[in-house]
């Protein structure tokens, strides 16, 4: 998967300087070193845990009746998404992870036991998004699901939650909020005041979109946003541009942005680094904007150069890209090696 990666690439004139200024600066040899030492530390990963369904079929014309699409179903596969994806991505990439969530009681999947599961309670149900996907037309998607309620924590579940965030002794917390129910107003309040760092990943989606904005919490170090999210949070401003000035005033910690097949671009002391998109021939962008969170998270907090961050986020989340869902994740192998094809 790794090889077909590195052989899709087409290097613009952009990128190709990027990399050159990258390469004066760091030796694989050197980056090795880095990324050892950054190995090194604990992280906890918090957040609301999700099931992705994929149901794959074909379209088959459209119902008799109604004009609405008649699809065969021909198989289902349940993948790990929210804040699972992003622990199982940092324990493949050889990090020591805590993953605090809930268990389901009868779950479709099975958290790797690299991962130190804390699970203060078990629940009915895990929040699903199912997707309605045409394997016969490169993997379009023709529809989304939300199959969940949101999740009302009972003040001892919620109260043991807490406990657990008080008692963390990790380097780093990513928090991952869907706006799913997981993270209350109280233990939001409990991140605010921890002592633990944190990173954050505030989803804006169908459902949340008028509610769920990152500015219910204070005090992380590092957060990011995909474009639309982007826009969202910032919506006074008409030009983008003004919008990066307006949350570069706001933002007390360094915050980046995706932009799909522009790349990306981290603030950081109110200045800009952007780099291009590494790869522009994504299978399924699902779980790109985790595998970026993830990584860019863990480089923000323990090194500090953007440029160095930035680059390491588009090279995962390309990676990443050539995986459906999160089917699979990318080893540390695998990522290593990408990284020398690059720098040497």
């Amino acid at each position: 998967m790794n090889d077909r990666f590195l052989k899709n690439q087409n290097l613009d004139v952009d990128l190709k300087k990027k990399i050159n200024l990258l390469k004066k600066k760091y030796s694989f040899s050197k980056f090795l070193k880095i990324y050892k030492n950054i190995k090194k530390k604990k992280i906890l990963v918090i957040g609301d845990p999700i099931i992705d369904v994929y149901r794959y079929g074909g379209t088959v014309g459209t119902s008799s009746k109604s004009p609405s699409i008649a699809f065969l179903e021909n198989n289902i596969e349940y993948y790990k998404g929210g804040s699972i994806a992003v622990a199982e991505m940092l324990s493949n990439l050889g990090f020591d992870v805590d993953l605090l969530i809930f268990r389901e009681i009868n779950t479709k999947i099975k958290i790797s036991k690299k991962i130190n599961l804390l699970t203060p309670f078990t629940l009915s149900m895990m929040p699903k998004i199912e997707r309605f996907v045409d394997n016969n037309r490169s993997m379009v998607k023709l529809l989304q699901l939300y199959n969940l309620e949101n999740i009302k924590l009972p003040k001892k579940k919620e109260k043991l939650l807490i406990n657990l965030i008080i008692k963390n002794k990790s380097d780093l917390m990513l928090v991952i909020d869907f706006g799913f129910g997981l993270l209350t107003k109280n233990v939001i309040e409990e991140i605010n005041v921890c002592k633990t760092p944190y990173s954050l990943n505030c989803h804006l989606n169908s459902l949340n979109y008028v509610t769920n904005y990152y500015d219910k919490y204070e005090k992380f170090n590092f957060i990011t946003f995909n474009k639309k999210e982007f826009e969202f949070s910032f919506r006074g401003q008409k030009n983008f541009n003004k919008k990066i000035n307006e949350a570069s005033s706001k933002l007390k910690s360094n915050f980046a942005i995706t932009l799909g097949n522009a790349g990306s671009t981290i603030i950081s002391d109110k200045k800009e680094f952007h780099f291009p998109a590494i790869n522009k021939n994504i299978l399924d962008p699902v779980g790109c904007g985790d595998a970026f969170f993830a990584i860019t998270s863990v480089f923000n907090k323990f090194y500090n150069d953007p440029f160095l961050t930035n680059f390491v986020g588009n090279i995962y989340a390309g990676i990443h890209g050539q995986f459906i869902c999160n089917k699979q994740f990318c080893n540390e192998k695998e990522f290593l090696r990408t990284i020398k094809v690059f720098l040497n």
